[in-house]
């Protein structure tokens, strides 16, 4: 009954449909969902789409489960009511709806999480997967229900989040993806996380973040991605992100200077991309390069670029502003390039060095010069064939040279005594 129209679940004598499972009613004018409308199917109800209506109250009886016996469960397992006018939700609102999988209540106006009760009988956990709080009013994170620990998503971007209870997500050991972006959050403390074991995607973008206290992070080694973008922070401390060895992505991108200790990134053994305004990287590229250079060297990492040599041969001369230009170039062309190998690192070192030394250092500039005077056709092409391992790539590498000193040596072997026998006929 989508697109239709109606003013009032009346209108179609809902009483009627005593099996009734799936029920859509988005897209219309309600604004009240009595009880008496949905009393005779609610045992049986297992979806429920109320969307982008006007819907200002909801008897509480019908997600209260008043009519189940003590024993019984509600099997709904999908509601939404997105883009409605919901502002108050009471206490008994969701009674022993551990089947639902997926509720939705963005859009509303709602000042708090909504509680979840459950029978004493029930010994079976919920099957909570998904639920989403975004584009409200909430204010304050409040300890969930025991009973909630299945989640794995919980979205609660643009509300006005300004504090954590300290045991809010105490028992969310399944939680994968969180994010709260766009709220009024001013710090991070070192409990807050402290039980999401199974965190993957973490979202704190866009709030007003001036400080996260040490170890915050330190239990998230599995987290892969986390989104510190447009806060307040001032610095970036050595330890802010120790326990995350698996972290992939890091965001920081920032309105203002952020001040990057030559530790801030120490940790981070798995990272592929740190995201940071052109502006903060200008300003830290020498500590940003000695950085890197001193985890890649160092620790002798791994990455999906290998860097080791290249770096080391210009970072192990005088450390000054030029050289650090150099390798923050070199880096980006060589990322461009997509060289993978230490051979081609080398190569491509060899080809360009004295390119780079001799002409301005910028990136563009460089990359026309090394693309000029030297061919990197043939990286490419070696790129192409992902089949082919480095093992292989560097023994027809070496194949190839000898295939090459051995041409040569019958050439010139050729060569000499020819021209030998026509000097001395010219003569």
């Amino acid at each position: 009954m989508r697109h239709v129209n109606l003013i009032s679940t009346k209108q179609i004598n809902l009483k009627q449909f005593a099996h009734l499972k799936y029920l859509d009613l988005s897209h219309n004018q309600l604004t009240r969902l009595e009880y008496d409308d949905f009393e005779t199917f609610l045992t049986n109800l297992e979806h429920l789409d109320v969307s982008f209506n006007q819907i200002y109250f909801v008897d509480e009886a019908i997600l209260s489960s008043s009519n189940l016996d003590s024993t019984e469960e509600n099997i709904i397992s999908f509601l939404n009511f997105e883009h409605n006018n919901l502002s108050v939700l009471v206490n008994k609102f969701f009674y022993n709806y551990l089947n639902l999988k997926t509720l939705k209540l963005s859009f509303n106006s709602i000042t708090f999480i909504p509680r979840f009760k459950v029978n004493d009988d029930v010994s079976h956990l919920s099957q909570n997967e998904a639920f989403y709080f975004d584009h409200n009013q909430i204010e304050i994170l409040t300890e969930f229900n025991i009973w909630n620990h299945p989640l794995t998503i919980i979205n609660l971007d643009f509300n006005r989040l300004a504090s954590i209870d300290k045991d809010a997500l105490f028992n969310m050991i399944s939680l994968r993806n969180l994010s709260m972006s766009m709220n009024s959050l001013t710090k991070i403390e070192v409990d807050t996380f402290q039980k999401c074991y199974d965190l993957n995607y973490l979202n704190l973008s866009h709030n007003l973040i001036e400080f996260i206290e040490e170890d915050s992070f330190l239990n998230l080694n599995k987290l892969l991605s986390l989104d510190l973008s447009y806060n307040c922070l001032k610095r970036l401390e050595a330890n802010l992100f120790r326990g995350l060895q698996r972290l992939s992505s890091l965001y920081v991108q920032s309105l203002n200077s952020i001040e990057i200790n030559n530790r801030s990134f120490w940790y981070l053994t798995n990272i592929s991309n740190i995201y940071l305004n052109e502006l903060i990287v200008v300003e830290n590229k020498c500590l940003f390069m000695d950085s890197l250079f001193e985890r890649f060297v160092q620790r002798n990492l791994r990455n999906h670029y290998v860097f080791f040599k290249a770096i080391y041969l210009i970072t192990s001369n005088v450390k000054s502003t030029n050289t650090c230009f150099l390798t923050f170039h070199l880096l980006q062309m060589r990322i461009h390039l997509d060289l993978k190998t230490d051979y081609q690192n080398e190569i491509f070192y060899d080809l360009c060095q004295n390119s780079l030394i001799r002409f301005s250092n910028t990136y563009q500039s460089n990359l026309k010069v090394c693309s000029r005077e030297s061919d990197f056709s043939y990286l490419s092409r070696w790129n192409e064939k992902n089949e082919s391992t480095t093992d292989q790539i560097d023994s027809l590498l070496i194949f190839t040279n000898y295939v090459y000193v051995l041409s040569m040596f019958l050439l010139i072997s050729l060569f000499v005594p020819v021209s030998f026998l026509v000097f001395k006929h010219l003569c």
